[in-house]
């Protein structure tokens, strides 16, 4: 910015940013101007000449400009070709030189000249002199106010320019200190901060949801090689082509082959908008090196196989990454962004609220039968990895040595069995009826859900009693076929059912009536109640020919537990499924899943 020729009507420390304008480049004044803005307009000119002639010490090409502006006849002509321009300018328009096909602007050479001259524009210290610029950490008066920075509108910012130094309210102000004296910077430092803040967010930044990023590094590197670039837009190659490229990068650094590269270090800024200022979430640096291992981890983490089991999925975005957890990317704070990231290039542990919101999410699209997306999986995985699971692979583990990870697949193929025979029931319906979480209760305690009524999820046994009765079927008899028919599909034989057995434990099944009736007089039990609790004992008999009595293995009569591990009953039924006796085996043969469950298989 340039300042205005010191008058006794005009403090020093004024702004002039009208200097640049037509009218004080190419003295335009209306004819019968006031004496006052004649006399104002013509010393602004010469002030800026007086500028542009000492400037034209370290950047020559301006002492023609100074020289032709002087010139009365010169300066007429110029005059005459800034009036007859096409659009027509106003008089407050901005004017910017070009010489020669170039803009002295954007030349380096004049910018030692601007420091020292800015130096004799600063005003004189008050209120005990010169303060330590906390930028620099030279005596320095410090500036009342600081520049705006620009380019934050979208992240929360205003139009206008956001503060990032700023002390407008008097809770913000202290020890008599006024303004930014509060955080002392000086007219110079501030401009620079405020100058490269401005290029990084405009040429170097990119937008990730509620917040913006922005890096470089000590030394040039092209995007091809750059690991940042590879996290927020990753190639469509396979993941061994990311690994190898990595390799290639790493060996080149420790043999030398790249100078550029060794020794080199990365710089990373994370900056939103919080109404009127700017707000700096991160700050991370470090080594090239340790960049490309961390980017790599970063991938090995996240993948995952794909939905058909052909390979691995993919690398994901980094946006695609945080979509996973949310809805919309509206939904996503600028924290949240900023956590992530750092855990991506810093190879650190993932928030915990990341598994809570992607499990939320897997649910929702379990329940309404979408495809399962892969970068929430992902995340789910590395979430684990990170917490020090080395045994979480992107693909099954049969050795894991947790019972409960054998629980989840074991899990999975009730679950299939389950919404395989509820067949044309929708999602909709389905959420309508049923809950979709933990009960925290016994599997078969006599409640449900205050408001709705609902069992808490189709697993415990007021859940399974109203699924059954949401199969579609002209009567009772036709709803048990299409249940007895499902089930012997998976089993891959006929499954028969042992009547004997049948009414013995119809005979006792007073609980089951009880959470039937109860949930008929909530309006959720649109059945009859006594067919829909036989129904629900024909199936268990059933069940039992698969090789499993539920009651008796884990003292459960449904798996109701295995949605919440914490349960001591959990630790119940992984320590049964640990036992070599049940042999829980899988495999994958032409896309077709087999898993063995104590000596009968179960095909999907």
């Amino acid at each position: 910015m340039i300042r205005r020729p010191p008058r006794s009507t005009q403090s020093r420390s004024s702004a002039a940013s009208d200097v640049y304008k037509r009218q004080v480049v190419g003295l335009l004044l209306k004819d019968g101007a006031p004496a006052k803005e004649v006399q104002d307009t013509t010393a602004k000119h010469g002030y800026f000449v007086r500028l542009l002639d000492e400037a034209s010490q370290h950047e020559p090409v301006l002492s023609a400009v100074a020289s032709a502006l002087s010139d009365p006849e010169r300066l007429e002509q110029i005059r005459a070709a800034l009036t007859a321009a096409t659009p027509r300018a106003r008089p407050t328009d901005k004017v910017t030189l070009r010489i020669g096909g170039r803009f002295p602007v954007e030349s380096d050479a004049w910018h030692g000249w601007w420091r020292v001259f800015r130096k004799t524009l600063s005003r004189s210290a008050d209120a005990g002199g010169s303060m330590l610029c906390l930028a620099t950490g030279e005596l320095v008066a410090p500036a009342r106010t600081h520049p705006k920075i620009n380019g934050l509108a979208d992240v929360g910012g205003m139009g206008m320019g956001s503060s990032l130094v700023g002390y407008d309210k008097d809770a913000f102000q202290s020890y008599g200190l006024s303004q930014s004296e509060n955080g002392a910077v000086s007219e110079q430092a501030a401009a620079e901060y405020r100058a490269a803040l401005n290029d990084l967010i405009e040429r170097h930044s990119r937008r990730l949801a509620g917040a913006k990023v922005a890096h470089w590094f000590t030394h040039s590197v092209p995007p091809e090689d750059d690991p940042l670039e590879w996290i927020e837009t990753p190639q469509e190659a396979e993941q061994l082509a990311a690994r190898q490229k990595a390799n290639e990068l790493l060996d080149s650094i420790r043999t030398g082959t790249r100078p550029n590269l060794q020794g080199n270090r990365y710089y990373a800024l994370t900056i939103s908008g919080a109404a009127g200022r700017a707000m700096v979430r991160d700050w991370m640096e470090g080594q090239f090196e340790d960049l490309v291992r961390n980017v790599t981890a970063w991938f090995d983490d996240l993948s995952i196989m794909r939905r058909d089991g052909s390979g691995l999925a993919s690398p994901p975005k980094f946006m695609a990454v945080l979509g996973s957890t949310v809805r919309a990317l509206d939904d996503l704070a600028a924290p949240s962004v900023t956590a992530l990231w750092r855990s991506a290039l810093t190879r650190g542990p993932i928030p915990g609220q990341f598994l809570a919101q992607a499990l939320a999410r897997a649910r929702i699209d379990i329940i309404e039968d979408q495809n399962l997306n892969h970068a929430r999986f992902g995340l789910i995985k590395a979430f684990h990895v990170r917490q020090g699971d080395s045994k979480v692979n992107p693909y099954l583990n049969e050795d894991h040595p947790s019972p409960a990870y054998h629980c989840g697949r074991l899990m999975a193929v009730y679950a299939r069995l389950q919404y395989a025979a509820l067949g044309d029931v929708g999602a909709d319906e389905m959420l309508q009826r049923v809950g979709a979480e933990p009960s925290g209760e016994a599997f078969n305690a006599i409640s449900l859900e205050p408001e709705s009524g609902r069992p808490a999820n189709p697993l415990i046994n007021a859940g399974a009693i109203l699924t059954t009765s949401l199969v579609r079927a002209a009567d009772p008899a036709e709803r048990f076929e299409r249940i007895l028919g499902c089930l012997s599909a998976f089993a891959g034989r006929p499954l028969t059912v042992d009547e004997d057995v049948f009414r013995s434990e119809l005979a006792t099944a007073s609980r089951n009536r009880a959470l039937a009736y109860l949930m008929a007089s909530a309006g959720s039990l649109q059945g009859d109640v006594e067919e829909t609790v036989a129904g629900v004992k024909r199936q268990h008999n059933v069940l039992s020919q698969l090789g499993v009595n539920p009651e008796e293995a884990f003292g459960y009569g449904v798996i109701e537990p295995l949605l919440q591990l914490r349960k001591d009953g959990v630790r119940k039924l992984a320590r049964a499924l640990g036992n070599k006796e049940l042999g829980l085996r899988y495999s994958m043969e032409n896309g077709r899943l087999s898993l063995e469950l104590g000596g009968f298989g179960l095909g999907r």
